[in-house]
């Protein structure tokens, strides 16, 4: 068989692929995947950086009562470097702070951890978590001391 346009024989296409529609589903069926997986995601990750600040803040409690053992008192003054999400604040007791001059006479401690506002751990459901000398969490809400 002669074909007209090309001179000579048949051509034969191949019409294998994908339609536009097919892709359009796949997009769509991609796009729903990804919003629904997304926030669980995220909140797997803060779920994360929630336990890793907890356990330096662990870390640092029981660097204070190794201290507290050894000379008599907390120290009065700590300065605890913060993470790219969380900043600390150490208060020792008030009766500590009105001693000047006299080192390591608190007995007493609150040692807190604040998300900062620009990152991602703002939104976090426990907020500023605190724990003192005594070993008292807050908040004190199942979810954000395990």
């Amino acid at each position: 068989m002669i074909d007209k346009y090309t001179g000579g024989d048949c051509v034969k296409t191949n019409n294998d692929g994908f339609t536009l529609i097919e892709m359009m589903v796949v997009v769509a069926i991609m796009g729903i995947l990804y919003s629904v997986a997304l926030p669980t995601y995220s909140q797997y990750v803060q779920d994360g950086r929630r336990a890793d600040i907890q356990q330096e803040m662990l870390q640092q409690v029981a660097h204070l009562e190794r201290q507290y053992t050894r000379l008599g008192g907390y120290p009065d003054d700590r300065n605890i470097p913060g993470t790219d999400y969380y900043s600390f604040s150490y208060v020792p007791s008030a009766a500590a702070a009105a001693t000047a001059g006299i080192e390591n006479d608190s007995r007493t401690f609150l040692l807190t951890a604040i998300p900062k506002s620009n990152s991602s751990q703002s939104n976090d459901i426990c907020g500023s978590m605190s724990i003192n000398h005594q070993g008292l969490t807050t908040p004190n809400t199942s979810q954000c001391w395990k």
